[in-house]
């Protein structure tokens, strides 16, 4: 009986529990399942390096149900953009954009994702940038990519 308060417990707790199986040789996937799935989480079992990008991406679309149920409370003003970064694995550019996490008047944590470069050129139209932007731009990737 004491497992079952615990387990409800946690079920009332605001807790998510990610897992990632690494390795073909991974033991105890059941149980592992059992505790993601009965947690508000997910279980996801990568057997090699090239799995890892793909099965990672479905941790980002549960994290991201809460920030798009509360996206009313964020303001773009309270948005940190980084400078623009070559990202290690993919050798892409990228920026990143972060929110600060704020309960209780308390700062309780950061919220942040990686957004490829290309994926903004797509969102920009270039009849809603002025020219001298679109020139510093063009200058500093040029400048990242030397």
């Amino acid at each position: 009986m004491a497992q079952n308060q615990s387990v409800d417990e946690l079920r009332s707790r605001f807790v998510r529990f990610f897992s990632f199986l690494i390795g073909e040789e991974a033991t105890d996937v059941d149980q592992v399942k059992w505790m993601a799935c009965n947690n508000k989480g997910f279980m996801v079992h990568i057997s090699n390096l090239a799995d890892v990008q793909e099965k990672v991406q479905h941790y980002i679309k549960v994290m991201s149900r809460p920030v798009g149920k509360h996206a009313g409370m964020f303001n773009e003003k309270d948005a940190i953009w980084s400078g623009v970064y070559k990202e290690r694995l993919t050798e892409m550019l990228v920026t990143t954009v972060s929110y600060p996490v704020i309960q209780d008047d308390e700062l309780r944590g950061v919220v942040a994702v990686g957004v490829p470069v290309t994926e903004l050129a797509q969102l920009a139209h270039t009849a809603n940038v002025r020219h001298i932007s679109i020139k510093l731009l063009n200058a500093f990737v040029e400048v990242l990519e030397c």
